[in-house]
């Protein structure tokens, strides 16, 4: 007699059912890795490499949040960039355009009207260029981003504006004005009166420079005091601050603000033009460097050393090709932990479709077996 033990049992049922679900979950997983490439949806179906992978993501994160301030740094920079170069050639221009009308201001008015109507004109692009904005924040204020750092020049007329206020010192202050007190006190009021002092803009000495940004000192150096900074690297970081307050930026002033204020006075021709060499000089200076020697008979500079805009501009250019450079290794990095997260969650598609078929050949097996099984009874053994 045939044995009946086993067939159709319970057990036998349950073990199928086991087998054909783990081999449907095993189904799923493989499907996932062909549409998706990746060995595993979630950390946890990785094993043993879930924690090295888990670290590596949060390299790659880190990595890509220092090229994203990098990247808003560098489109910073290169707004201030444009601006400084803007300076430079506003600063190049009048000390070529003054060297040409020179000859004709002491008898024609016209050319001395025009002239100091471009200066004027000057002076407002050069206040608009260092009120420049990017991303909301203001580029030159330093730390205090919301604020426009400069004043508007106003207008001669109008008292408390900054031209009003030069327009006295050069023209009708009683121990300052050229006329009757000479070029050289007439400058050395100028730069007094042009240079930052450290508490924002109201019109009366000794806050007469027309600037309201941060005045704290600062370095854009390590330990990087009371400056704009950017992290770029694991503990490395980079000072960026040009302010408005520069002494670069007052020389210009101070030499553009006296273009554009000095009356012609008949009589004192000779005061006028020394007055407006050492303007000339003074935008000299602004470019170079406060080291340049002024000429015989342009009055002298006492005020402290300062390097000029075009080292200013130089210094942008260093601080955009360093923040380049890092931005590259970053990069290399990138692409070196891609590559190592590739080799652990990448899974391979010609060995995923080859288990898939072979899955699929089991589930129909599985699914032949219990069908044969469910026809069975105790007739058919008999």
């Amino acid at each position: 007699m045939t044995s009946i033990g086993g067939v159709g049992t319970l057990a036998q049922n349950l073990l199928l059912r086991s087998t054909v679900r783990n081999i449907q979950g095993e189904l799923d997983r493989v499907q996932i890795q062909i549409a998706s490439g990746k060995k595993s949806d979630v950390y946890s179906g990785l094993g043993a490499t879930s924690h090295s992978t888990l670290a590596l993501h949060q390299q790659k994160q880190e990595v890509q949040n220092y090229r994203d301030n990098i990247a808003a740094t560098r489109a910073r920079l290169g707004v201030m960039d444009h601006a400084m170069t803007r300076l430079t050639e506003i600063a190049t221009e009048f000390r070529a355009k003054f060297l040409q009308n020179r000859t004709y201001m002491d008898a024609d008015p016209t050319v001395r009207a025009v002239f100091q109507q471009e200066a004027q004109a000057a002076l407002r692009e050069i206040n608009q260029i260092l009120n420049a904005q990017y991303g909301g924040d203001y580029l030159f204020s330093g730390r205090l981003t919301s604020v426009p750092p400069m004043i508007d020049p106003g207008e001669i007329t109008v008292a408390g504006t900054p031209l009003q206020v030069l327009n006295s010192v050069i023209n009708t202050g009683p121990a300052t004005n050229y006329a009757a007190n000479g070029a050289a006190t007439a400058f050395n009021a100028v730069i007094a009166t042009l240079t930052p002092s450290g508490g924002a803009y109201t019109g009366t000495p000794p806050d007469t420079f027309p600037y309201r940004g941060d005045t704290a000192a600062y370095s854009n150096s390590p330990p990087f005091t009371n400056a704009l900074t950017v992290r770029i690297g694991t503990g490395t970081s980079i000072g960026y601050t040009v302010r408005g307050d520069d002494p670069a930026i007052a020389a210009l002033l101070q030499g553009v603000y006296t273009f554009a204020t000095a009356e012609y006075v008949d009589g004192a021709s000779s005061a006028f033009f020394e007055l407006m060499d050492a303007a000339s000089f003074r935008i000299d200076q602004a470019l170079e460097g406060s080291t340049l020697t002024p000429p015989s008979g342009v009055p002298s500079s006492t005020t402290p050393a300062f390097n000029g805009l075009r080292s200013l501009l130089g210094g942008i250019g260093a601080i955009e090709n360093r923040l380049k450079s890092v931005d590259l290794q970053h990069e290399q990095v990138q692409t070196l932990l891609d590559s190592e997260l590739g080799r652990l969650e990448d899974a391979d598609p010609y060995q995923a479709i080859s288990k898939l078929q072979g899955l699929q050949g089991q589930l129909n097996a599985s699914f032949q077996v219990t069908a044969l099984l469910r026809r069975l009874s105790l007739a058919n053994c008999i």
